[in-house]
C-alpha cells in the first residue's frame, strides 16, 4: 500500500510540474517574426567596352570599386555605367539578399 501512495504522490508531482511548466510557457515567449535567411553568394563577371558605351548594372547598391585610370568609368545613381576612357575598373553589384556580382571592366578605344 505505501509504494502504491508513494507511486501516485510521484505520479501528481509529475504531473504538478508539467502543469506549471505548460503554464509558464503560455506566456508568449515567442514572437510572429519571420526568419529571413541571407544568401551570401558572390558571382564574377567580365564586361569589354568601348570608350562612349554604357551598360545597366542592376542591384539594390551599386559602386566602383576601382578605376584605373580613376576617371575611365561613371556611374550614376540609376546603375548606369559608362566608358569614358581606356582603362580597367571593378563594379560591385549587391542585392539586400546577400547576393554580390562582381564585374571586371575593361575599355578599349
Amino acid at each position: 500500500m505505501k509504494k502504491a501512495i508513494l507511486a501516485l504522490t510521484a505520479a501528481a508531482t509529475i504531473l504538478s510540474v508539467g502543469t506549471f511548466t505548460t503554464g509558464a510557457s503560455a506566456a508568449p515567449a515567442q514572437s510572429d517574426q519571420s526568419i529571413k535567411a541571407v544568401v551570401q553568394d558572390t558571382i564574377y563577371s567580365n564586361i569589354s567596352m568601348r570608350v562612349g558605351e554604357g551598360r545597366k548594372i542592376a542591384g539594390d547598391h551599386v559602386t566602383i570599386s576601382v578605376a584605373s585610370p580613376t576617371n575611365c568609368l561613371g556611374l550614376d545613381g540609376n546603375g548606369n555605367l559608362t566608358a569614358f576612357s581606356e582603362g580597367k575598373g571593378t563594379v560591385v553589384a549587391e542585392w539586400n539578399s546577400g547576393l554580390r556580382v562582381v564585374y571586371y571592366v575593361t575599355v578599349t578605344r
